[in-house]
This record gives structure tokens, C-alpha cells and sequence, in this order.
């Protein structure tokens, strides 16, 4: 069979989540006796790409033009497409979606986030904006934006939904959001297939006393500031311990001048790295975000014994920690609890080395043979 996963920027495995999944997806299939092909609809991370897998549409200044619509056409029947996965689902509209029936392939589309992300967005923009006080003062302004934005992706979901043979979201728990921002009769073409992690063969016994965040230097979405806020709060009662940040993004000199502001101590802010060693070296990994579609480099880090603490701030969270059995879940955005779950890890060394063992076993659940077996169920069923 020959895939295409056609995507907005080029899969370049470094550069972020979906990008590293795709790549990870595209190798297993390749493996198993698939051809493989990456479609971008922006000239953007070209230098790392994989040069023979990677095509670009020629006009990167006007996504959905003729130009681009008669390149796809012709890519689609040169190449001999059997399936397209759509991977800009959450945000963006399938381009030319008459093409693919026309040209014999299938469509997936898959949607990387909890649908109703923009909820979160909308209104830590107006926090960062306004505070918190004008927040809660005037939640009317904060609906009226929230359901300006909400119509924004109705109409992006339920014409690509319309558009696909089968719509891929990140985790069951989403399908009730998803499902109300499309047509009736396009539900039943909603699936569940988690991402994965490759677990390492082995992990150190004994870890650092560290602290550690992976992804975007971001505020709207990861919000990093509050858990440079929480450390704050704990630095001084644990002088042993230290805050790691690996990652880049455009809020990182923001974060940095903040962490200045709070005097914040034994902090350092790696910048963009491969994760794994700081992974191997970390006892607690913490995600502070808004919202989350699967919370990948959570799982990867759990993979490697890390205990993962989190806010209960989206959908799937659930579904990948068991609270107090595997890592934590903390009530949303209450940084006193979370400060106070941190503390009771980072004080008591027989909880970490229990839960980091439990860590670790749950992080197997998301195999990558078992979810390429639960892609390749889904192409049975639509080709």
C-alpha cells in the first residue's frame, strides 16, 4: 500500500510531536512493507527532512491556489496514493478535498488535540492579556470570544469530517467533544488511536533529584510560567533538587525574565536538545499545561522511570495516569496542590522508586506495535 502523511510543515522528527510521530508511524509501516511519502503544504523545516520521502507543494505563499490543487492532483496519481493522513486536522481545512475520491485514495484526517483546545487558548490569551480578575469579572467577554472561536473550528471539523472516510482523534474521551461540531451521519467515521512511545531497554536505577519539563517554551498552551511559579514555592525547603527545561519556543526570553522576577534558584533552561538523556537522568517529570491531545513527551518520559505529575486539565489524562498508583494528576491549575503533591515526592524516596517502577509498566501500554496494528485495522476498513 502507499501512504502519504501530508502534514503543514515538513516531518522533520526534531521539530515537534506530531512531526515525530509521523515519522515513528511512517518507519513501522515502511517495515512492514508499505510505501511511504510526506506531502507539506509549507516550504518549512526542509534541512533535516528525509529527502527521498519528503515533496513540498510549489506554492508555499497560497496553500489552497490552482497551482497546488493540479500538484496534488498529479502527485496523487503518479505516486499511486492508496491513503492520505491528513495531520493538521485540529486547525486547518483539507485542501482540495474533492481530489482524493477522484484519484482513487482514501482520506484520513487526524485531529492532534483535544478538539475543544481554543476553550483554553481564548482564555489564558485574555488572562495574559487582562488577569485574572478582569477574567473572572467579565465572563461574558470571555464567552462572546470563546464562541467566536468555536465556530472557527465547527467549520473546520465538520468539512473535513465530511471530506474523510475516517477522522483519527487522540483518545476516546474526545469523540463526545468532536462529534457535536459535525454531521450526524459523518460519526460513525470517528476512531480512537492513542500515540506511542518507544520504551527504552533499560533505565538508570538510581535518578538525579531533578525536576524536569520537555516541549515548547510556551504560555497560552504549556504554561511553563506556572510551573517556574511552583518551584518558586518549593525551591528553599529542597536545596538538593534542581528544575530542568529542555525545549524552545517564543516564549522562552519571556519565561527567563520571569524566572528572574521570582528569583528562582537551581533552574536552567536547556533549550532545544534530544530529550532522552535528560529523561534518563530525571526523577519527576512535570507538565503544567492548559490543555494537551495525548501528552506524548509525559508517556516518553514515564518510559524512562520518570513519575509523571500533571494537571487534570484535559480529556485523556485520565487515560494515561492512574492517579496515585502511577504519577499524579493535580485539580487544574491549582498551583499550591501541585506544589504540595511535588514535595510529597521529592521528600519521601521509597514513593518515587514505587511509582517510577509503576511508571514505567504503564508507559508499555502505548507500544508502537500496538497502535501500527490499530492503524492498520483502520486501512483494512476503509480500503
Amino acid at each position: 500500500m502507499k501512504i502519504c502523511f501530508l502534514h503543514t510543515v515538513a516531518i522533520d522528527p526534531q521539530k515537534g510531536g506530531i512531526e515525530k510521530i509521523s515519522s515513528l508511524l511512517a518507519d513501522a509501516l515502511a517495515a512492514r512493507g508499505n510505501e511511504v511519502f510526506y506531502l507539506s503544504m509549507m516550504d518549512v523545516f526542509r534541512e533535516n527532512c528525509d529527502r527521498e520521502r519528503q515533496f513540498f507543494f510549489p506554492d508555499s505563499s497560497a496553500i489552497y491556489s490552482a497551482k497546488n490543487e493540479a500538484f496534488l492532483k498529479n502527485f496523487l496519481r503518479d505516486k499511486k496514493i492508496d491513503c492520505v493522513i491528513f495531520q493538521a486536522g485540529d486547525d486547518k481545512r483539507v485542501p482540495f478535498p474533492q481530489l482524493y475520491s477522484q484519484c482513487g485514495a482514501r482520506l484520513i484526517v487526524a485531529v492532534h488535540t483535544d478538539p475543544e483546545y481554543y476553550r483554553a487558548v481564548v482564555r489564558n490569551k485574555i488572562v495574559m492579556k487582562y488577569g485574572e480578575r478582569f477574567a473572572k469579572a467579565f465572563p461574558c467577554f470571555v464567552a462572546l470570544k470563546t464562541f467566536l472561536r468555536s465556530r472557527k473550528h465547527k467549520k473546520i471539523y465538520r468539512g473535513n469530517a465530511m471530506a474523510a472516510d475516517a477522522v483519527v482523534l487522540l483518545s476516546q474521551k474526545f469523540v463526545p467533544a468532536f462529534a457535536k461540531y459535525i454531521r450526524p451521519a459523518d460519526r460513525q467515521k470517528i476512531t480512537a488511536i492513542p500515540n506511542f512511545v518507544n520504551p527504552p531497554a533499560d533505565v538508570p536505577a538510581d535518578k538525579a533529584r531533578e525536576l524536569l519539563y520537555v516541549g515548547r517554551m510556551n504560555i497560552d498552551e504549556k504554561r511553563v510560567d506556572l510551573l517556574l511559579r511552583i518551584w518558586a514555592k518549593l525551591q528553599s525547603a529542597f536545596p538538593q533538587w534542581r528544575l530542568r527545561l529542555v525545549g524552545d519556543g517564543s516564549d522562552r526570553e519571556r519565561l527567563q525574565r520571569l524566572s528572574r522576577e521570582l528569583a528562582v534558584e537551581r533552574v536552567s533552561f536547556e533549550g532545544f536538545q534530544n530529550p532522552e538523556n535528560y529523561y534518563r537522568n530525571a526523577a519527576i517529570f512535570c507538565l503544567t499545561s492548559a490543555f494537551e491531545g495525548f501528552g506524548l513527551a509525559m508517556v516518553e518520559a514515564a518510559s524512562y522511570a520518570c513519575v509523571p505529575v500533571a494537571f487534570n486539565s484535559y480529556a485523556s489524562a485520565e487515560e494515561i495516569i492512574s492517579d496515585g498508583e502511577n504519577g499524579f494528576l493535580v485539580p487544574a491549575f491549582d498551583t499550591d496542590a501541585y506544589a504540595g503533591t511535588l514535595a510529597r515526592l521529592m521528600a519521601d524516596e521509597n514513593l518515587r522508586r514505587r511509582l517510577s517502577v509503576a511508571a514505567r509498566g504503564n508507559a508499555g501500554r502505548f507500544s508502537l506495535p500496538t497502535t501500527v496494528a490499530r492503524w492498520e485495522t483502520l486501512f483494512e476498513k476503509i480500503i
